[in-house]
């Protein structure tokens, strides 16, 4: 057997084997081996055929299944010759296949092209200090006291936002009832359950029956009501509301480590800073390795970019809990075209997979290794103590995950290190406040 490459593209080999006469011919005796138990003939009982026969009743006709064969046992022999290494095993086409002359087939394999990092040291950014507001910390504490406040009955008065009520509840178009429920839950914080009972249940009595007439949108997601002009009439049965604990530094105490309120605060400041900070953090090194990654030119391997998308795909479909669902119907909850939404993860994944071996690059080049205790600590830490002993045993020892535990380590130590030669300028403060606003930080 002998193989030559080519290169195709930046990130393409073309690869031809050639096969011997005697190699073709072992393939053939491989398929009528693996034919032989279906094969029937008179006076011998299923796979119990001579090989020799079975070859003489089948022929030619196992050639593909023969081409197969011989495809596989090349490969496994020049594998590890290829250079550069394929990413995955080439496809081949049969160009010629004699019993007689022997064989010859190409194909194609993609390969991880030369990567130079642009210059990663010293890469300039600008990083604003956190600025957390006092709103951000009244609000935090202002749901501190609602998570310990005491639920307690509304025995007069009228209802109040952010009351849970119990209505008897009625819906009608004229004489047809579309809804009707006689203990029907109700928050009063909410106004996204039906158009206008917000506004009409708050400032109303316990006990008191109301009624308004309300003209229901066209596009109301219950298209029993879409479009409708309906008459609601409810009755308040019962309302409960939250008594919040008084703020003093009683209530500090009560949470644990903290003497006084003002403890409470700094802890509070604390927490909140911290988080800030690791968002700042990740923000500035996203534009570092943006920068690194527009000038470190190469030509991605595709397959990498299909395994990423096919990747993100399934974790969306996940986390919709729909694992087949069509990439059109997905597109469609969110409110994109599917052209649209593939364009999108497409090019994310290209992204993700350039930084990637860019940082796998860099990483090679200063040397980065991750001990094996270090994968053992990380398995544990993510494990935590409701996970049996006997299974985190087992996780630390499933070589995918250490794999996949590894390469998140390596990547990290690589950005630290990018991070860690940065030059900064100081920018513009960053608001906590606005933060929360965005989403990157939850109370």
């Amino acid at each position: 057997m002998e193989f030559k490459t080519k290169k195709k593209s930046e990130t393409v080999m073309e690869i031809t084997v050639n096969n011997s006469a005697e190699e073709v011919e072992q393939s053939f005796q491989k398929a009528y081996e693996k034919a032989r138990g279906t094969v029937k003939l008179p006076g011998f009982r299923k796979g119990k055929v001579p090989l020799d026969m079975v070859a003489r009743h089948l022929g030619d006709s196992v050639a593909g299944e023969a081409a197969n064969f011989l495809i596989q046992d090349s490969m496994q022999d020049i594998f590890p010759d290829l250079e550069p290494a394929p990413i995955q095993a080439p496809r081949f086409e049969i160009e010629s296949m004699s019993r007689e002359k022997g064989a010859a087939f190409k194909g194609e394999y993609e390969y991880i092209p030369e990567i130079k990092p642009a210059k990663y040291r010293k890469l300039k950014a600008e990083k604003g200090d956190v600025k957390i507001e006092d709103s951000v910390i009244e609000k935090k504490i202002d749901l501190l006291r609602k998570e310990h406040a005491i639920l307690k009955t509304r025995e007069e008065g009228t209802i109040q936002d952010e009351d849970y009520t119990r209505l008897q509840l009625k819906v009608a178009e004229g004489e047809e009832v579309l809804f009707e429920n006689e203990d029907f839950p109700f928050y009063t914080n909410r106004d996204d359950v039906f158009p206008g009972l917000k506004e009409n249940v708050i400032g109303s009595s316990i006990g008191e029956e109301k009624s308004y007439d309300q003209l229901i949108a066209e596009d109301f997601p219950d298209q029993k009501f879409a479009g409708k002009k309906v008459a609601v009439t409810f009755t308040i049965k019962e309302s409960s509301y939250r008594e919040l604990p008084e703020l003093n530094d009683e209530f500090a105490k009560d949470l644990g480590e903290f003497e006084t309120i003002a403890d409470l605060r700094k802890d509070i400041d604390k927490n909140i800073r911290e988080a800030a900070e690791d968002v700042v953090r990740s923000r500035v090194l996203q534009t570092l390795v943006d920068e690194l990654n527009e000038k470190t030119k190469f030509e991605v391997p595709t397959s990498l970019v299909d395994s990423e998308f096919q990747r993100r795909l399934e974790n969306l479909r996940r986390r919709i809990g729909q694992k087949d669902m069509p990439l059109e119907q997905i597109a469609q909850l969110a409110g994109e075209s599917k052209e649209s939404l593939e364009k999108r993860m497409r090019d994310d994944s290209e992204k993700h997979v350039r930084e990637s071996l860019i940082l796998a690059e860099i990483a090679d080049k200063e040397g980065i290794e991750v001990e094996a205790s270090e994968i053992d600590d990380l398995i544990k830490e993510r494990a935590g103590d409701r996970v049996p002993d006997s299974q985190i045993e087992m996780l630390t020892k499933n070589d995918s995950l250490r794999d996949d535990i590894r390469f998140e380590i390596r990547m990290r130590k690589t950005l630290d290190l990018i991070w860690d030669n940065a030059e900064f300028k100081k920018g513009a403060a960053v608001s906590a406040e606005k933060l929360f606003e965005e989403g990157a930080l939850q109370y």
